[in-house]
Order: C-alpha cells, then structure tokens, then sequence
C-alpha cells in the first residue's frame, strides 16, 4: 500500500491503530473529533477525505488512486462477514483477485503491477497477486 500510495506518511496520513478499531464506525457514518490528519480523515461532516496518496501530476497515477478509492468502496460494499472471516476478505489477494475480474479497474490493476514487477512490463490481464514474474527470450510473464 505505502508503494502505491507512493509515500510512508506518519504526519500527514498515518493509519492508527485506533482507526483500525473504528472502522466499523466509520462504515456507519459516525465522525469522530479529533485528529483530521489520518490516512482516512472522517472529521468533516458530509466527506470522507482520502489523505494516503502523494500528489502526483501523472495521469496513470492519478487514474490508479481515483481507481483505488473508488475500488476500494465497491468491494467493500459487497464483503460480507463470512468472506472477511472464512476467505481472507480483509487480505490484499482477496482484493487484487476481485480487481482482476473487473476490467474498468485497469490503471489501477496496471499500476499494482509495475509496482510488485517493477523490472517486467505486462498488460493489465497479467497476475496483480504475486511478485512472481520472469523474463525469457524477451517475453514477460506472470508465474502464478
């Protein structure tokens, strides 16, 4: 996540334990005073504000964090307790599986990959879920 955030932010954005505790809070609307600089600030009364990602004026990288933000409530919304608790729904696999089947997740799938295979270039069909990838003859894959 910090790679894809393209920064580690303990001033700006960090994810407390005490958010953590609070997720399910925050899923249910309620706002909590305090700290507004948290990786996921809820103090405003009508926004949640997404403060991980560096700014960036790269459209690939703009188009994989709006993607990830908007990823990250659909999946959500669909995650019911069993899979959190019996499938690894909570996990990044579960995720990246789940990103794979949807194609108008493409950047960020496309940037998930240049990030865990930074020395391959593979399209946005290639594997997301592991580091696995060789290059023979001139052709990357994915080994997963």
């Amino acid at each position: 996540m910090i790679a894809l955030a393209r920064r580690e932010s303990r001033d700006w954005a960090p994810f407390l334990d005490d958010d953590r505790r609070a997720v399910k809070d925050y899923a249910k609307g309620h706002r909590h005073c305090g700290y507004r600089y948290r990786a996921i600030n809820v103090t405003n009364r009508d926004t949640f504000e997404l403060r991980i990602f560096a700014g960036s004026l790269r459209p690939v990288e703009v188009a994989a964090a709006l993607g990830f933000a908007e990823a990250s409530v659909e999946y959500t919304r669909r995650l019911s307790v069993p899979a959190i608790v019996r499938a690894g729904g909570w996990g990044w696999p579960a995720f990246t599986t789940w990103l794979d089947e949807r194609p108008e997740y493409a950047p960020l799938r496309d940037q998930i990959h240049t990030l865990t295979h930074p020395y391959t270039h593979l399209p946005s069909s290639a594997c997301s879920r592991t580091g696995a990838a060789s290059v023979e003859g001139g052709v990357a894959s994915c080994a997963c």
